[in-house]
């Protein structure tokens, strides 16, 4: 987790205003990366998608708006 962790902390340097960011997981992973996000004011907008085993695969975000 901690390169998972590193891309949503150094991620909204890069994105532009409602950017997409898209992370793929490990099994089991989906909950923790969601609260990373969620806890980081610079997303909006988090989901988990599943693959076809219907395992966590993908957590997608978008970047909220840059404060000046």
């Amino acid at each position: 987790l901690n390169d998972i962790r590193h891309l949503i902390d150094n991620a909204p340097n890069f994105l532009i205003n409602h950017g997409f960011l898209l992370l793929e997981i490990m099994a089991g992973q989906g909950n923790i990366v969601k609260e990373l996000l969620k806890n980081n004011s610079h997303y909006t907008n988090i989901k988990i998608y599943h693959d076809l085993a219907d395992l966590e695969r993908f957590v997608t975000a978008n970047s909220s708006p840059h404060l000046l």
